[in-house]
Parts: C-alpha cells; sequence; structure tokens
C-alpha cells in the first residue's frame, strides 16, 4: 500500500496522505519517508521529514522537522501552514508559490510558526533552499505558469516584498545571520511576461521585534543602480540650484 498507519503513529512512503481528520491519528511521530503527508486537520503529532518526503497543507502540526533532502511546502496551492515548532537542517528545502503577488492574503503562501524556527542545523557551507515556484495566474491553483501581476524587476520602484512567515522566534547558530543559512531556487519561476528571474535577486529578512520573516524580489543591480543614480543626479541638482540662488 502506498501509505501505512502504525500503532500509535503513521508512516508515508510514497504517493500523497491527506490528514483531515485529528482523531483519526495518533500520538506518536509521524515519518514522512517519501511521497507527501498533506495536513488540512488540526494534529498534535511531530512530523519527521525524511529524504525525498514532503510535508504541507493548511492545517495546523505540534512540531515538523525536516532532515536534508525533505521539503516544507505550505498550502495545497498558495496557503498557510501553522506549525507549533519547526527545523529546518541544512541539504533540506522550501517550496514556495505564488499566484498572485498583489494578493497578500491568499495569493502566495505563508508559514506561521507559534514556537521556535531552529536553523542550527543549516550554515552558510550546507544551507536551506528556497524553492521559488511561481503558480498559472488564472489557473486551478496548482499548475505551473506565469503568475497576476508579478512584473519583472525595473527600478527602484518595482521592490516587492513578502510576509514568509510569522515566528515566535529564529534558532542560529553564534554570528549566523537568517540569510547566512538560505539560498534560493527559480528553477520553476517566472514572472508575468514569462521572463526568468535570478536567483541573486531574492532575499530573506527576519525582524526579531515583529517575528515577520520576509522574502524580498529585487531588481537586477543595473536597474536598481541607475534608480539610485538618478535620484542621486537630481538630489545634486537640487543642491546646485540652492547654491546658485544664494550667489
Amino acid at each position: 500500500p502506498p501509505n501505512t498507519a502504525v500503532t500509535g503513529g503513521f508512516t508515508v512512503a510514497q504517493g500523497t496522505l491527506d490528514v483531515t481528520h485529528a482523531q483519526a491519528l495518533g500520538a506518536a511521530a509521524a515519518n514522512v519517508t517519501g511521497g507527501l503527508l498533506n495536513v488540512n486537520a488540526t494534529i498534535a503529532n511531530t512530523v519527521n521529514v525524511a529524504n525525498g518526503g514532503a510535508v504541507g497543507g493548511t492545517g495546523t502540526i505540534g512540531a515538523v522537522n525536516v532532515a536534508s533532502g525533505g521539503t516544507l511546502t505550505p498550502g495545497n496551492s498558495p496557503g498557510m501552514l501553522t506549525v507549533g515548532n519547526v527545523a529546518l537542517s541544512g541539504g533540506s528545502f522550501y517550496e514556495w508559490q505564488v499566484q498572485n503577488a498583489t494578493n497578500h492574503t491568499t495569493g502566495y503562501d505563508k508559514l506561521s510558526v507559534t514556537g521556535n524556527l531552529d536553523l542550527t542545523g543549516a550554515s552558510s557551507a550546507n544551507r536551506v533552499t528556497i524553492r521559488i515556484v511561481s503558480l498559472l495566474g488564472a489557473g486551478d491553483g496548482n499548475t505551473v505558469g506565469n503568475p497576476l501581476n508579478f512584473g519583472a524587476p525595473n527600478g527602484v520602484s518595482s521592490i516587492r516584498t513578502f510576509e514568509f512567515g510569522q515566528v515566535g522566534g529564529v534558532l542560529l547558530n553564534n554570528g549566523v545571520n537568517i540569510s547566512d543559512v538560505f539560498a534560493f531556487n527559480v528553477d520553476g519561476f517566472t514572472y508575468s511576461d514569462g521572463s526568468s528571474s535570478n536567483a541573486a535577486l531574492w532575499s530573506i529578512d527576519w525582524n526579531v521585534g515583529s517575528g515577520a520573516i520576509t522574502l524580498t524580489a529585487v531588481p537586477e543591480p543595473s536597474t536598481y543602480g541607475f534608480g539610485l543614480g538618478a535620484l542621486a543626479l537630481a538630489a545634486a541638482a537640487i543642491r546646485r540650484r540652492k547654491r546658485q540662488a544664494k550667489a
């Protein structure tokens, strides 16, 4: 069988297991050794995701531990997954999907962690990879394609910031920033016009005070620099006019 329930817990070995009734599960840990565990209910279980496995959904999970090669993918299409505590190991994957860049409610994935996001198992040499995936704007929420309202970046005004997640805290090794332990993969992403992106244009940040984790897509360095350069030239022209007026 693709999925096997065991006394006191359950295992997903292949295929997809949709969890919609919390009372059907035991209290022991769930192990995803392959396939997808899709949680759309509230379960108290700890979910251990091994290499080749994935966990997602829009429900609530007690805790999630993702090993190298495992994947955390909130939502059933764009959606929010709530977890008590999350641990992401170096070499693991986080799939972030966007269907409508200006719909900040249901247009892209979000993660709510009521406890801690533990990143001590990752480092700059062994990062967690965020796979940026675009979904067809007018599609079914599962078809990869061009998203809505997400033009290719062109200048300062096109910088986009997304609410990636909300956390109670982030655990990092000493001297490490959150941006040090994440890498980006944009092989599954296109802008609304079908053009591709560059992984170097994406960044992640954590606000210690608010607990917000944000994902930012910035313009190409050349266009960004041009925008800043234009502002600098305008400021210099104003200063010159002021000096001339005083003279």
